[in-house]
């Protein structure tokens, strides 16, 4: 079904309206289990708090060294990389604790020095850590764990870095031209991603948008492609690139951010199957 026709199906009044009462009831389920402590990663509690609660949302980072971090978060939010990461925190790594988590896993105190997170000294300071492991550059990027890390921390350093020469001001500017809708802004994250940074795609680095304050982003990964349909009423499963074009839409004409449609589907998918009661 056309992309285009699924939103005239939804785009109604009624069918907006039972959309949304939805989504809060899922956001009311969410905090009740966040207060109750009966969802153990502290990451996601925490978010469902900010983001549901008290209705907060994430800001621009006003240094590259955070634009890094929260790229790093994003781009190696990968399950099993993640999961790896998680252990030395007790919870999913985020801006904030990705630095002590790469420290951990690397055995290496660079990662907890901001000068690393600079786009050139964190190129440096991968290919440093590759060598340490008998990998060359040529050899990062593949699927194996800490080839697949130090081959997204040096490639999203290199892009970064071209991306910001002219400081953070003018990034950010560049990203707001060129997303007046979801279909351009899917192009630039292909452009931006492919054959550029190995491992990653268009997905992981819509989250490191929607994470730098650009609110009109949705993550199309596992938990947000099995409930959108549901969410929708029509059943209909969406490739990443629809259900990225259909929830920019669904959340205008919800009149709430894309990223709290998006933390919504992703929480619920995570948590949503617990009684709140």
């Amino acid at each position: 079904m056309n992309i285009h026709h699924v939103f005239q199906l939804i785009n109604t009044p009624d069918t907006l309206q039972r959309i949304a009462t939805v989504l809060q009831h899922h956001q009311t389920a969410l905090i009740q289990l966040a207060v109750a402590g009966r969802i153990a990663d502290t990451t996601d509690r925490d978010n469902i708090l900010r983001y549901f609660r008290d209705k907060q949302l994430p800001t621009r980072p006003t240094t590259i060294e955070e634009v890094m971090k929260n790229f790093a978060s994003s781009a190696l939010s990968y399950s099993v990389v993640r999961r790896s990461l998680g252990t030395h925190i007790g919870a999913i790594p985020t801006a904030s604790s990705i630095a002590k988590a790469l420290a951990a896993e690397f055995s290496d105190a660079r990662f907890l020095d901001d000068a690393y997170w600079k786009p050139s000294a964190m190129k440096t300071l991968a290919l440093d850590v590759a060598g340490k492991r008998g990998l060359t550059n040529a050899m990062l990027g593949e699927k194996t764990l800490h080839s697949r890390i130090l081959g997204v921390l040096h490639d999203g350093a290199q892009q970064i870095a071209i991306a910001s020469k002219n400081g953070l001001d003018a990034y950010y500017a560049a990203i707001e031209q060129q997303v007046s809708s979801p279909e351009k802004a899917w192009q630039m994250l292909e452009q931006f991603t492919k054959n550029k940074i190995r491992q990653v795609g268009p997905t992981l680095a819509m989250d490191f948008m929607k994470n730098i304050g650009f609110h009109m982003f949705v993550k199309p990964d596992v938990h947000f492609l099995q409930q959108l349909p549901t969410l929708t009423g029509l059943g209909t499963k969406f490739s990443p690139r629809d259900s990225f074009i259909l929830g920019w839409w669904l959340a205008s004409a919800l009149k709430t951010p894309a990223f709290v449609l998006d933390h919504t589907l992703y929480q619920w998918g995570r948590h949503g199957g617990r009684s709140a009661c």
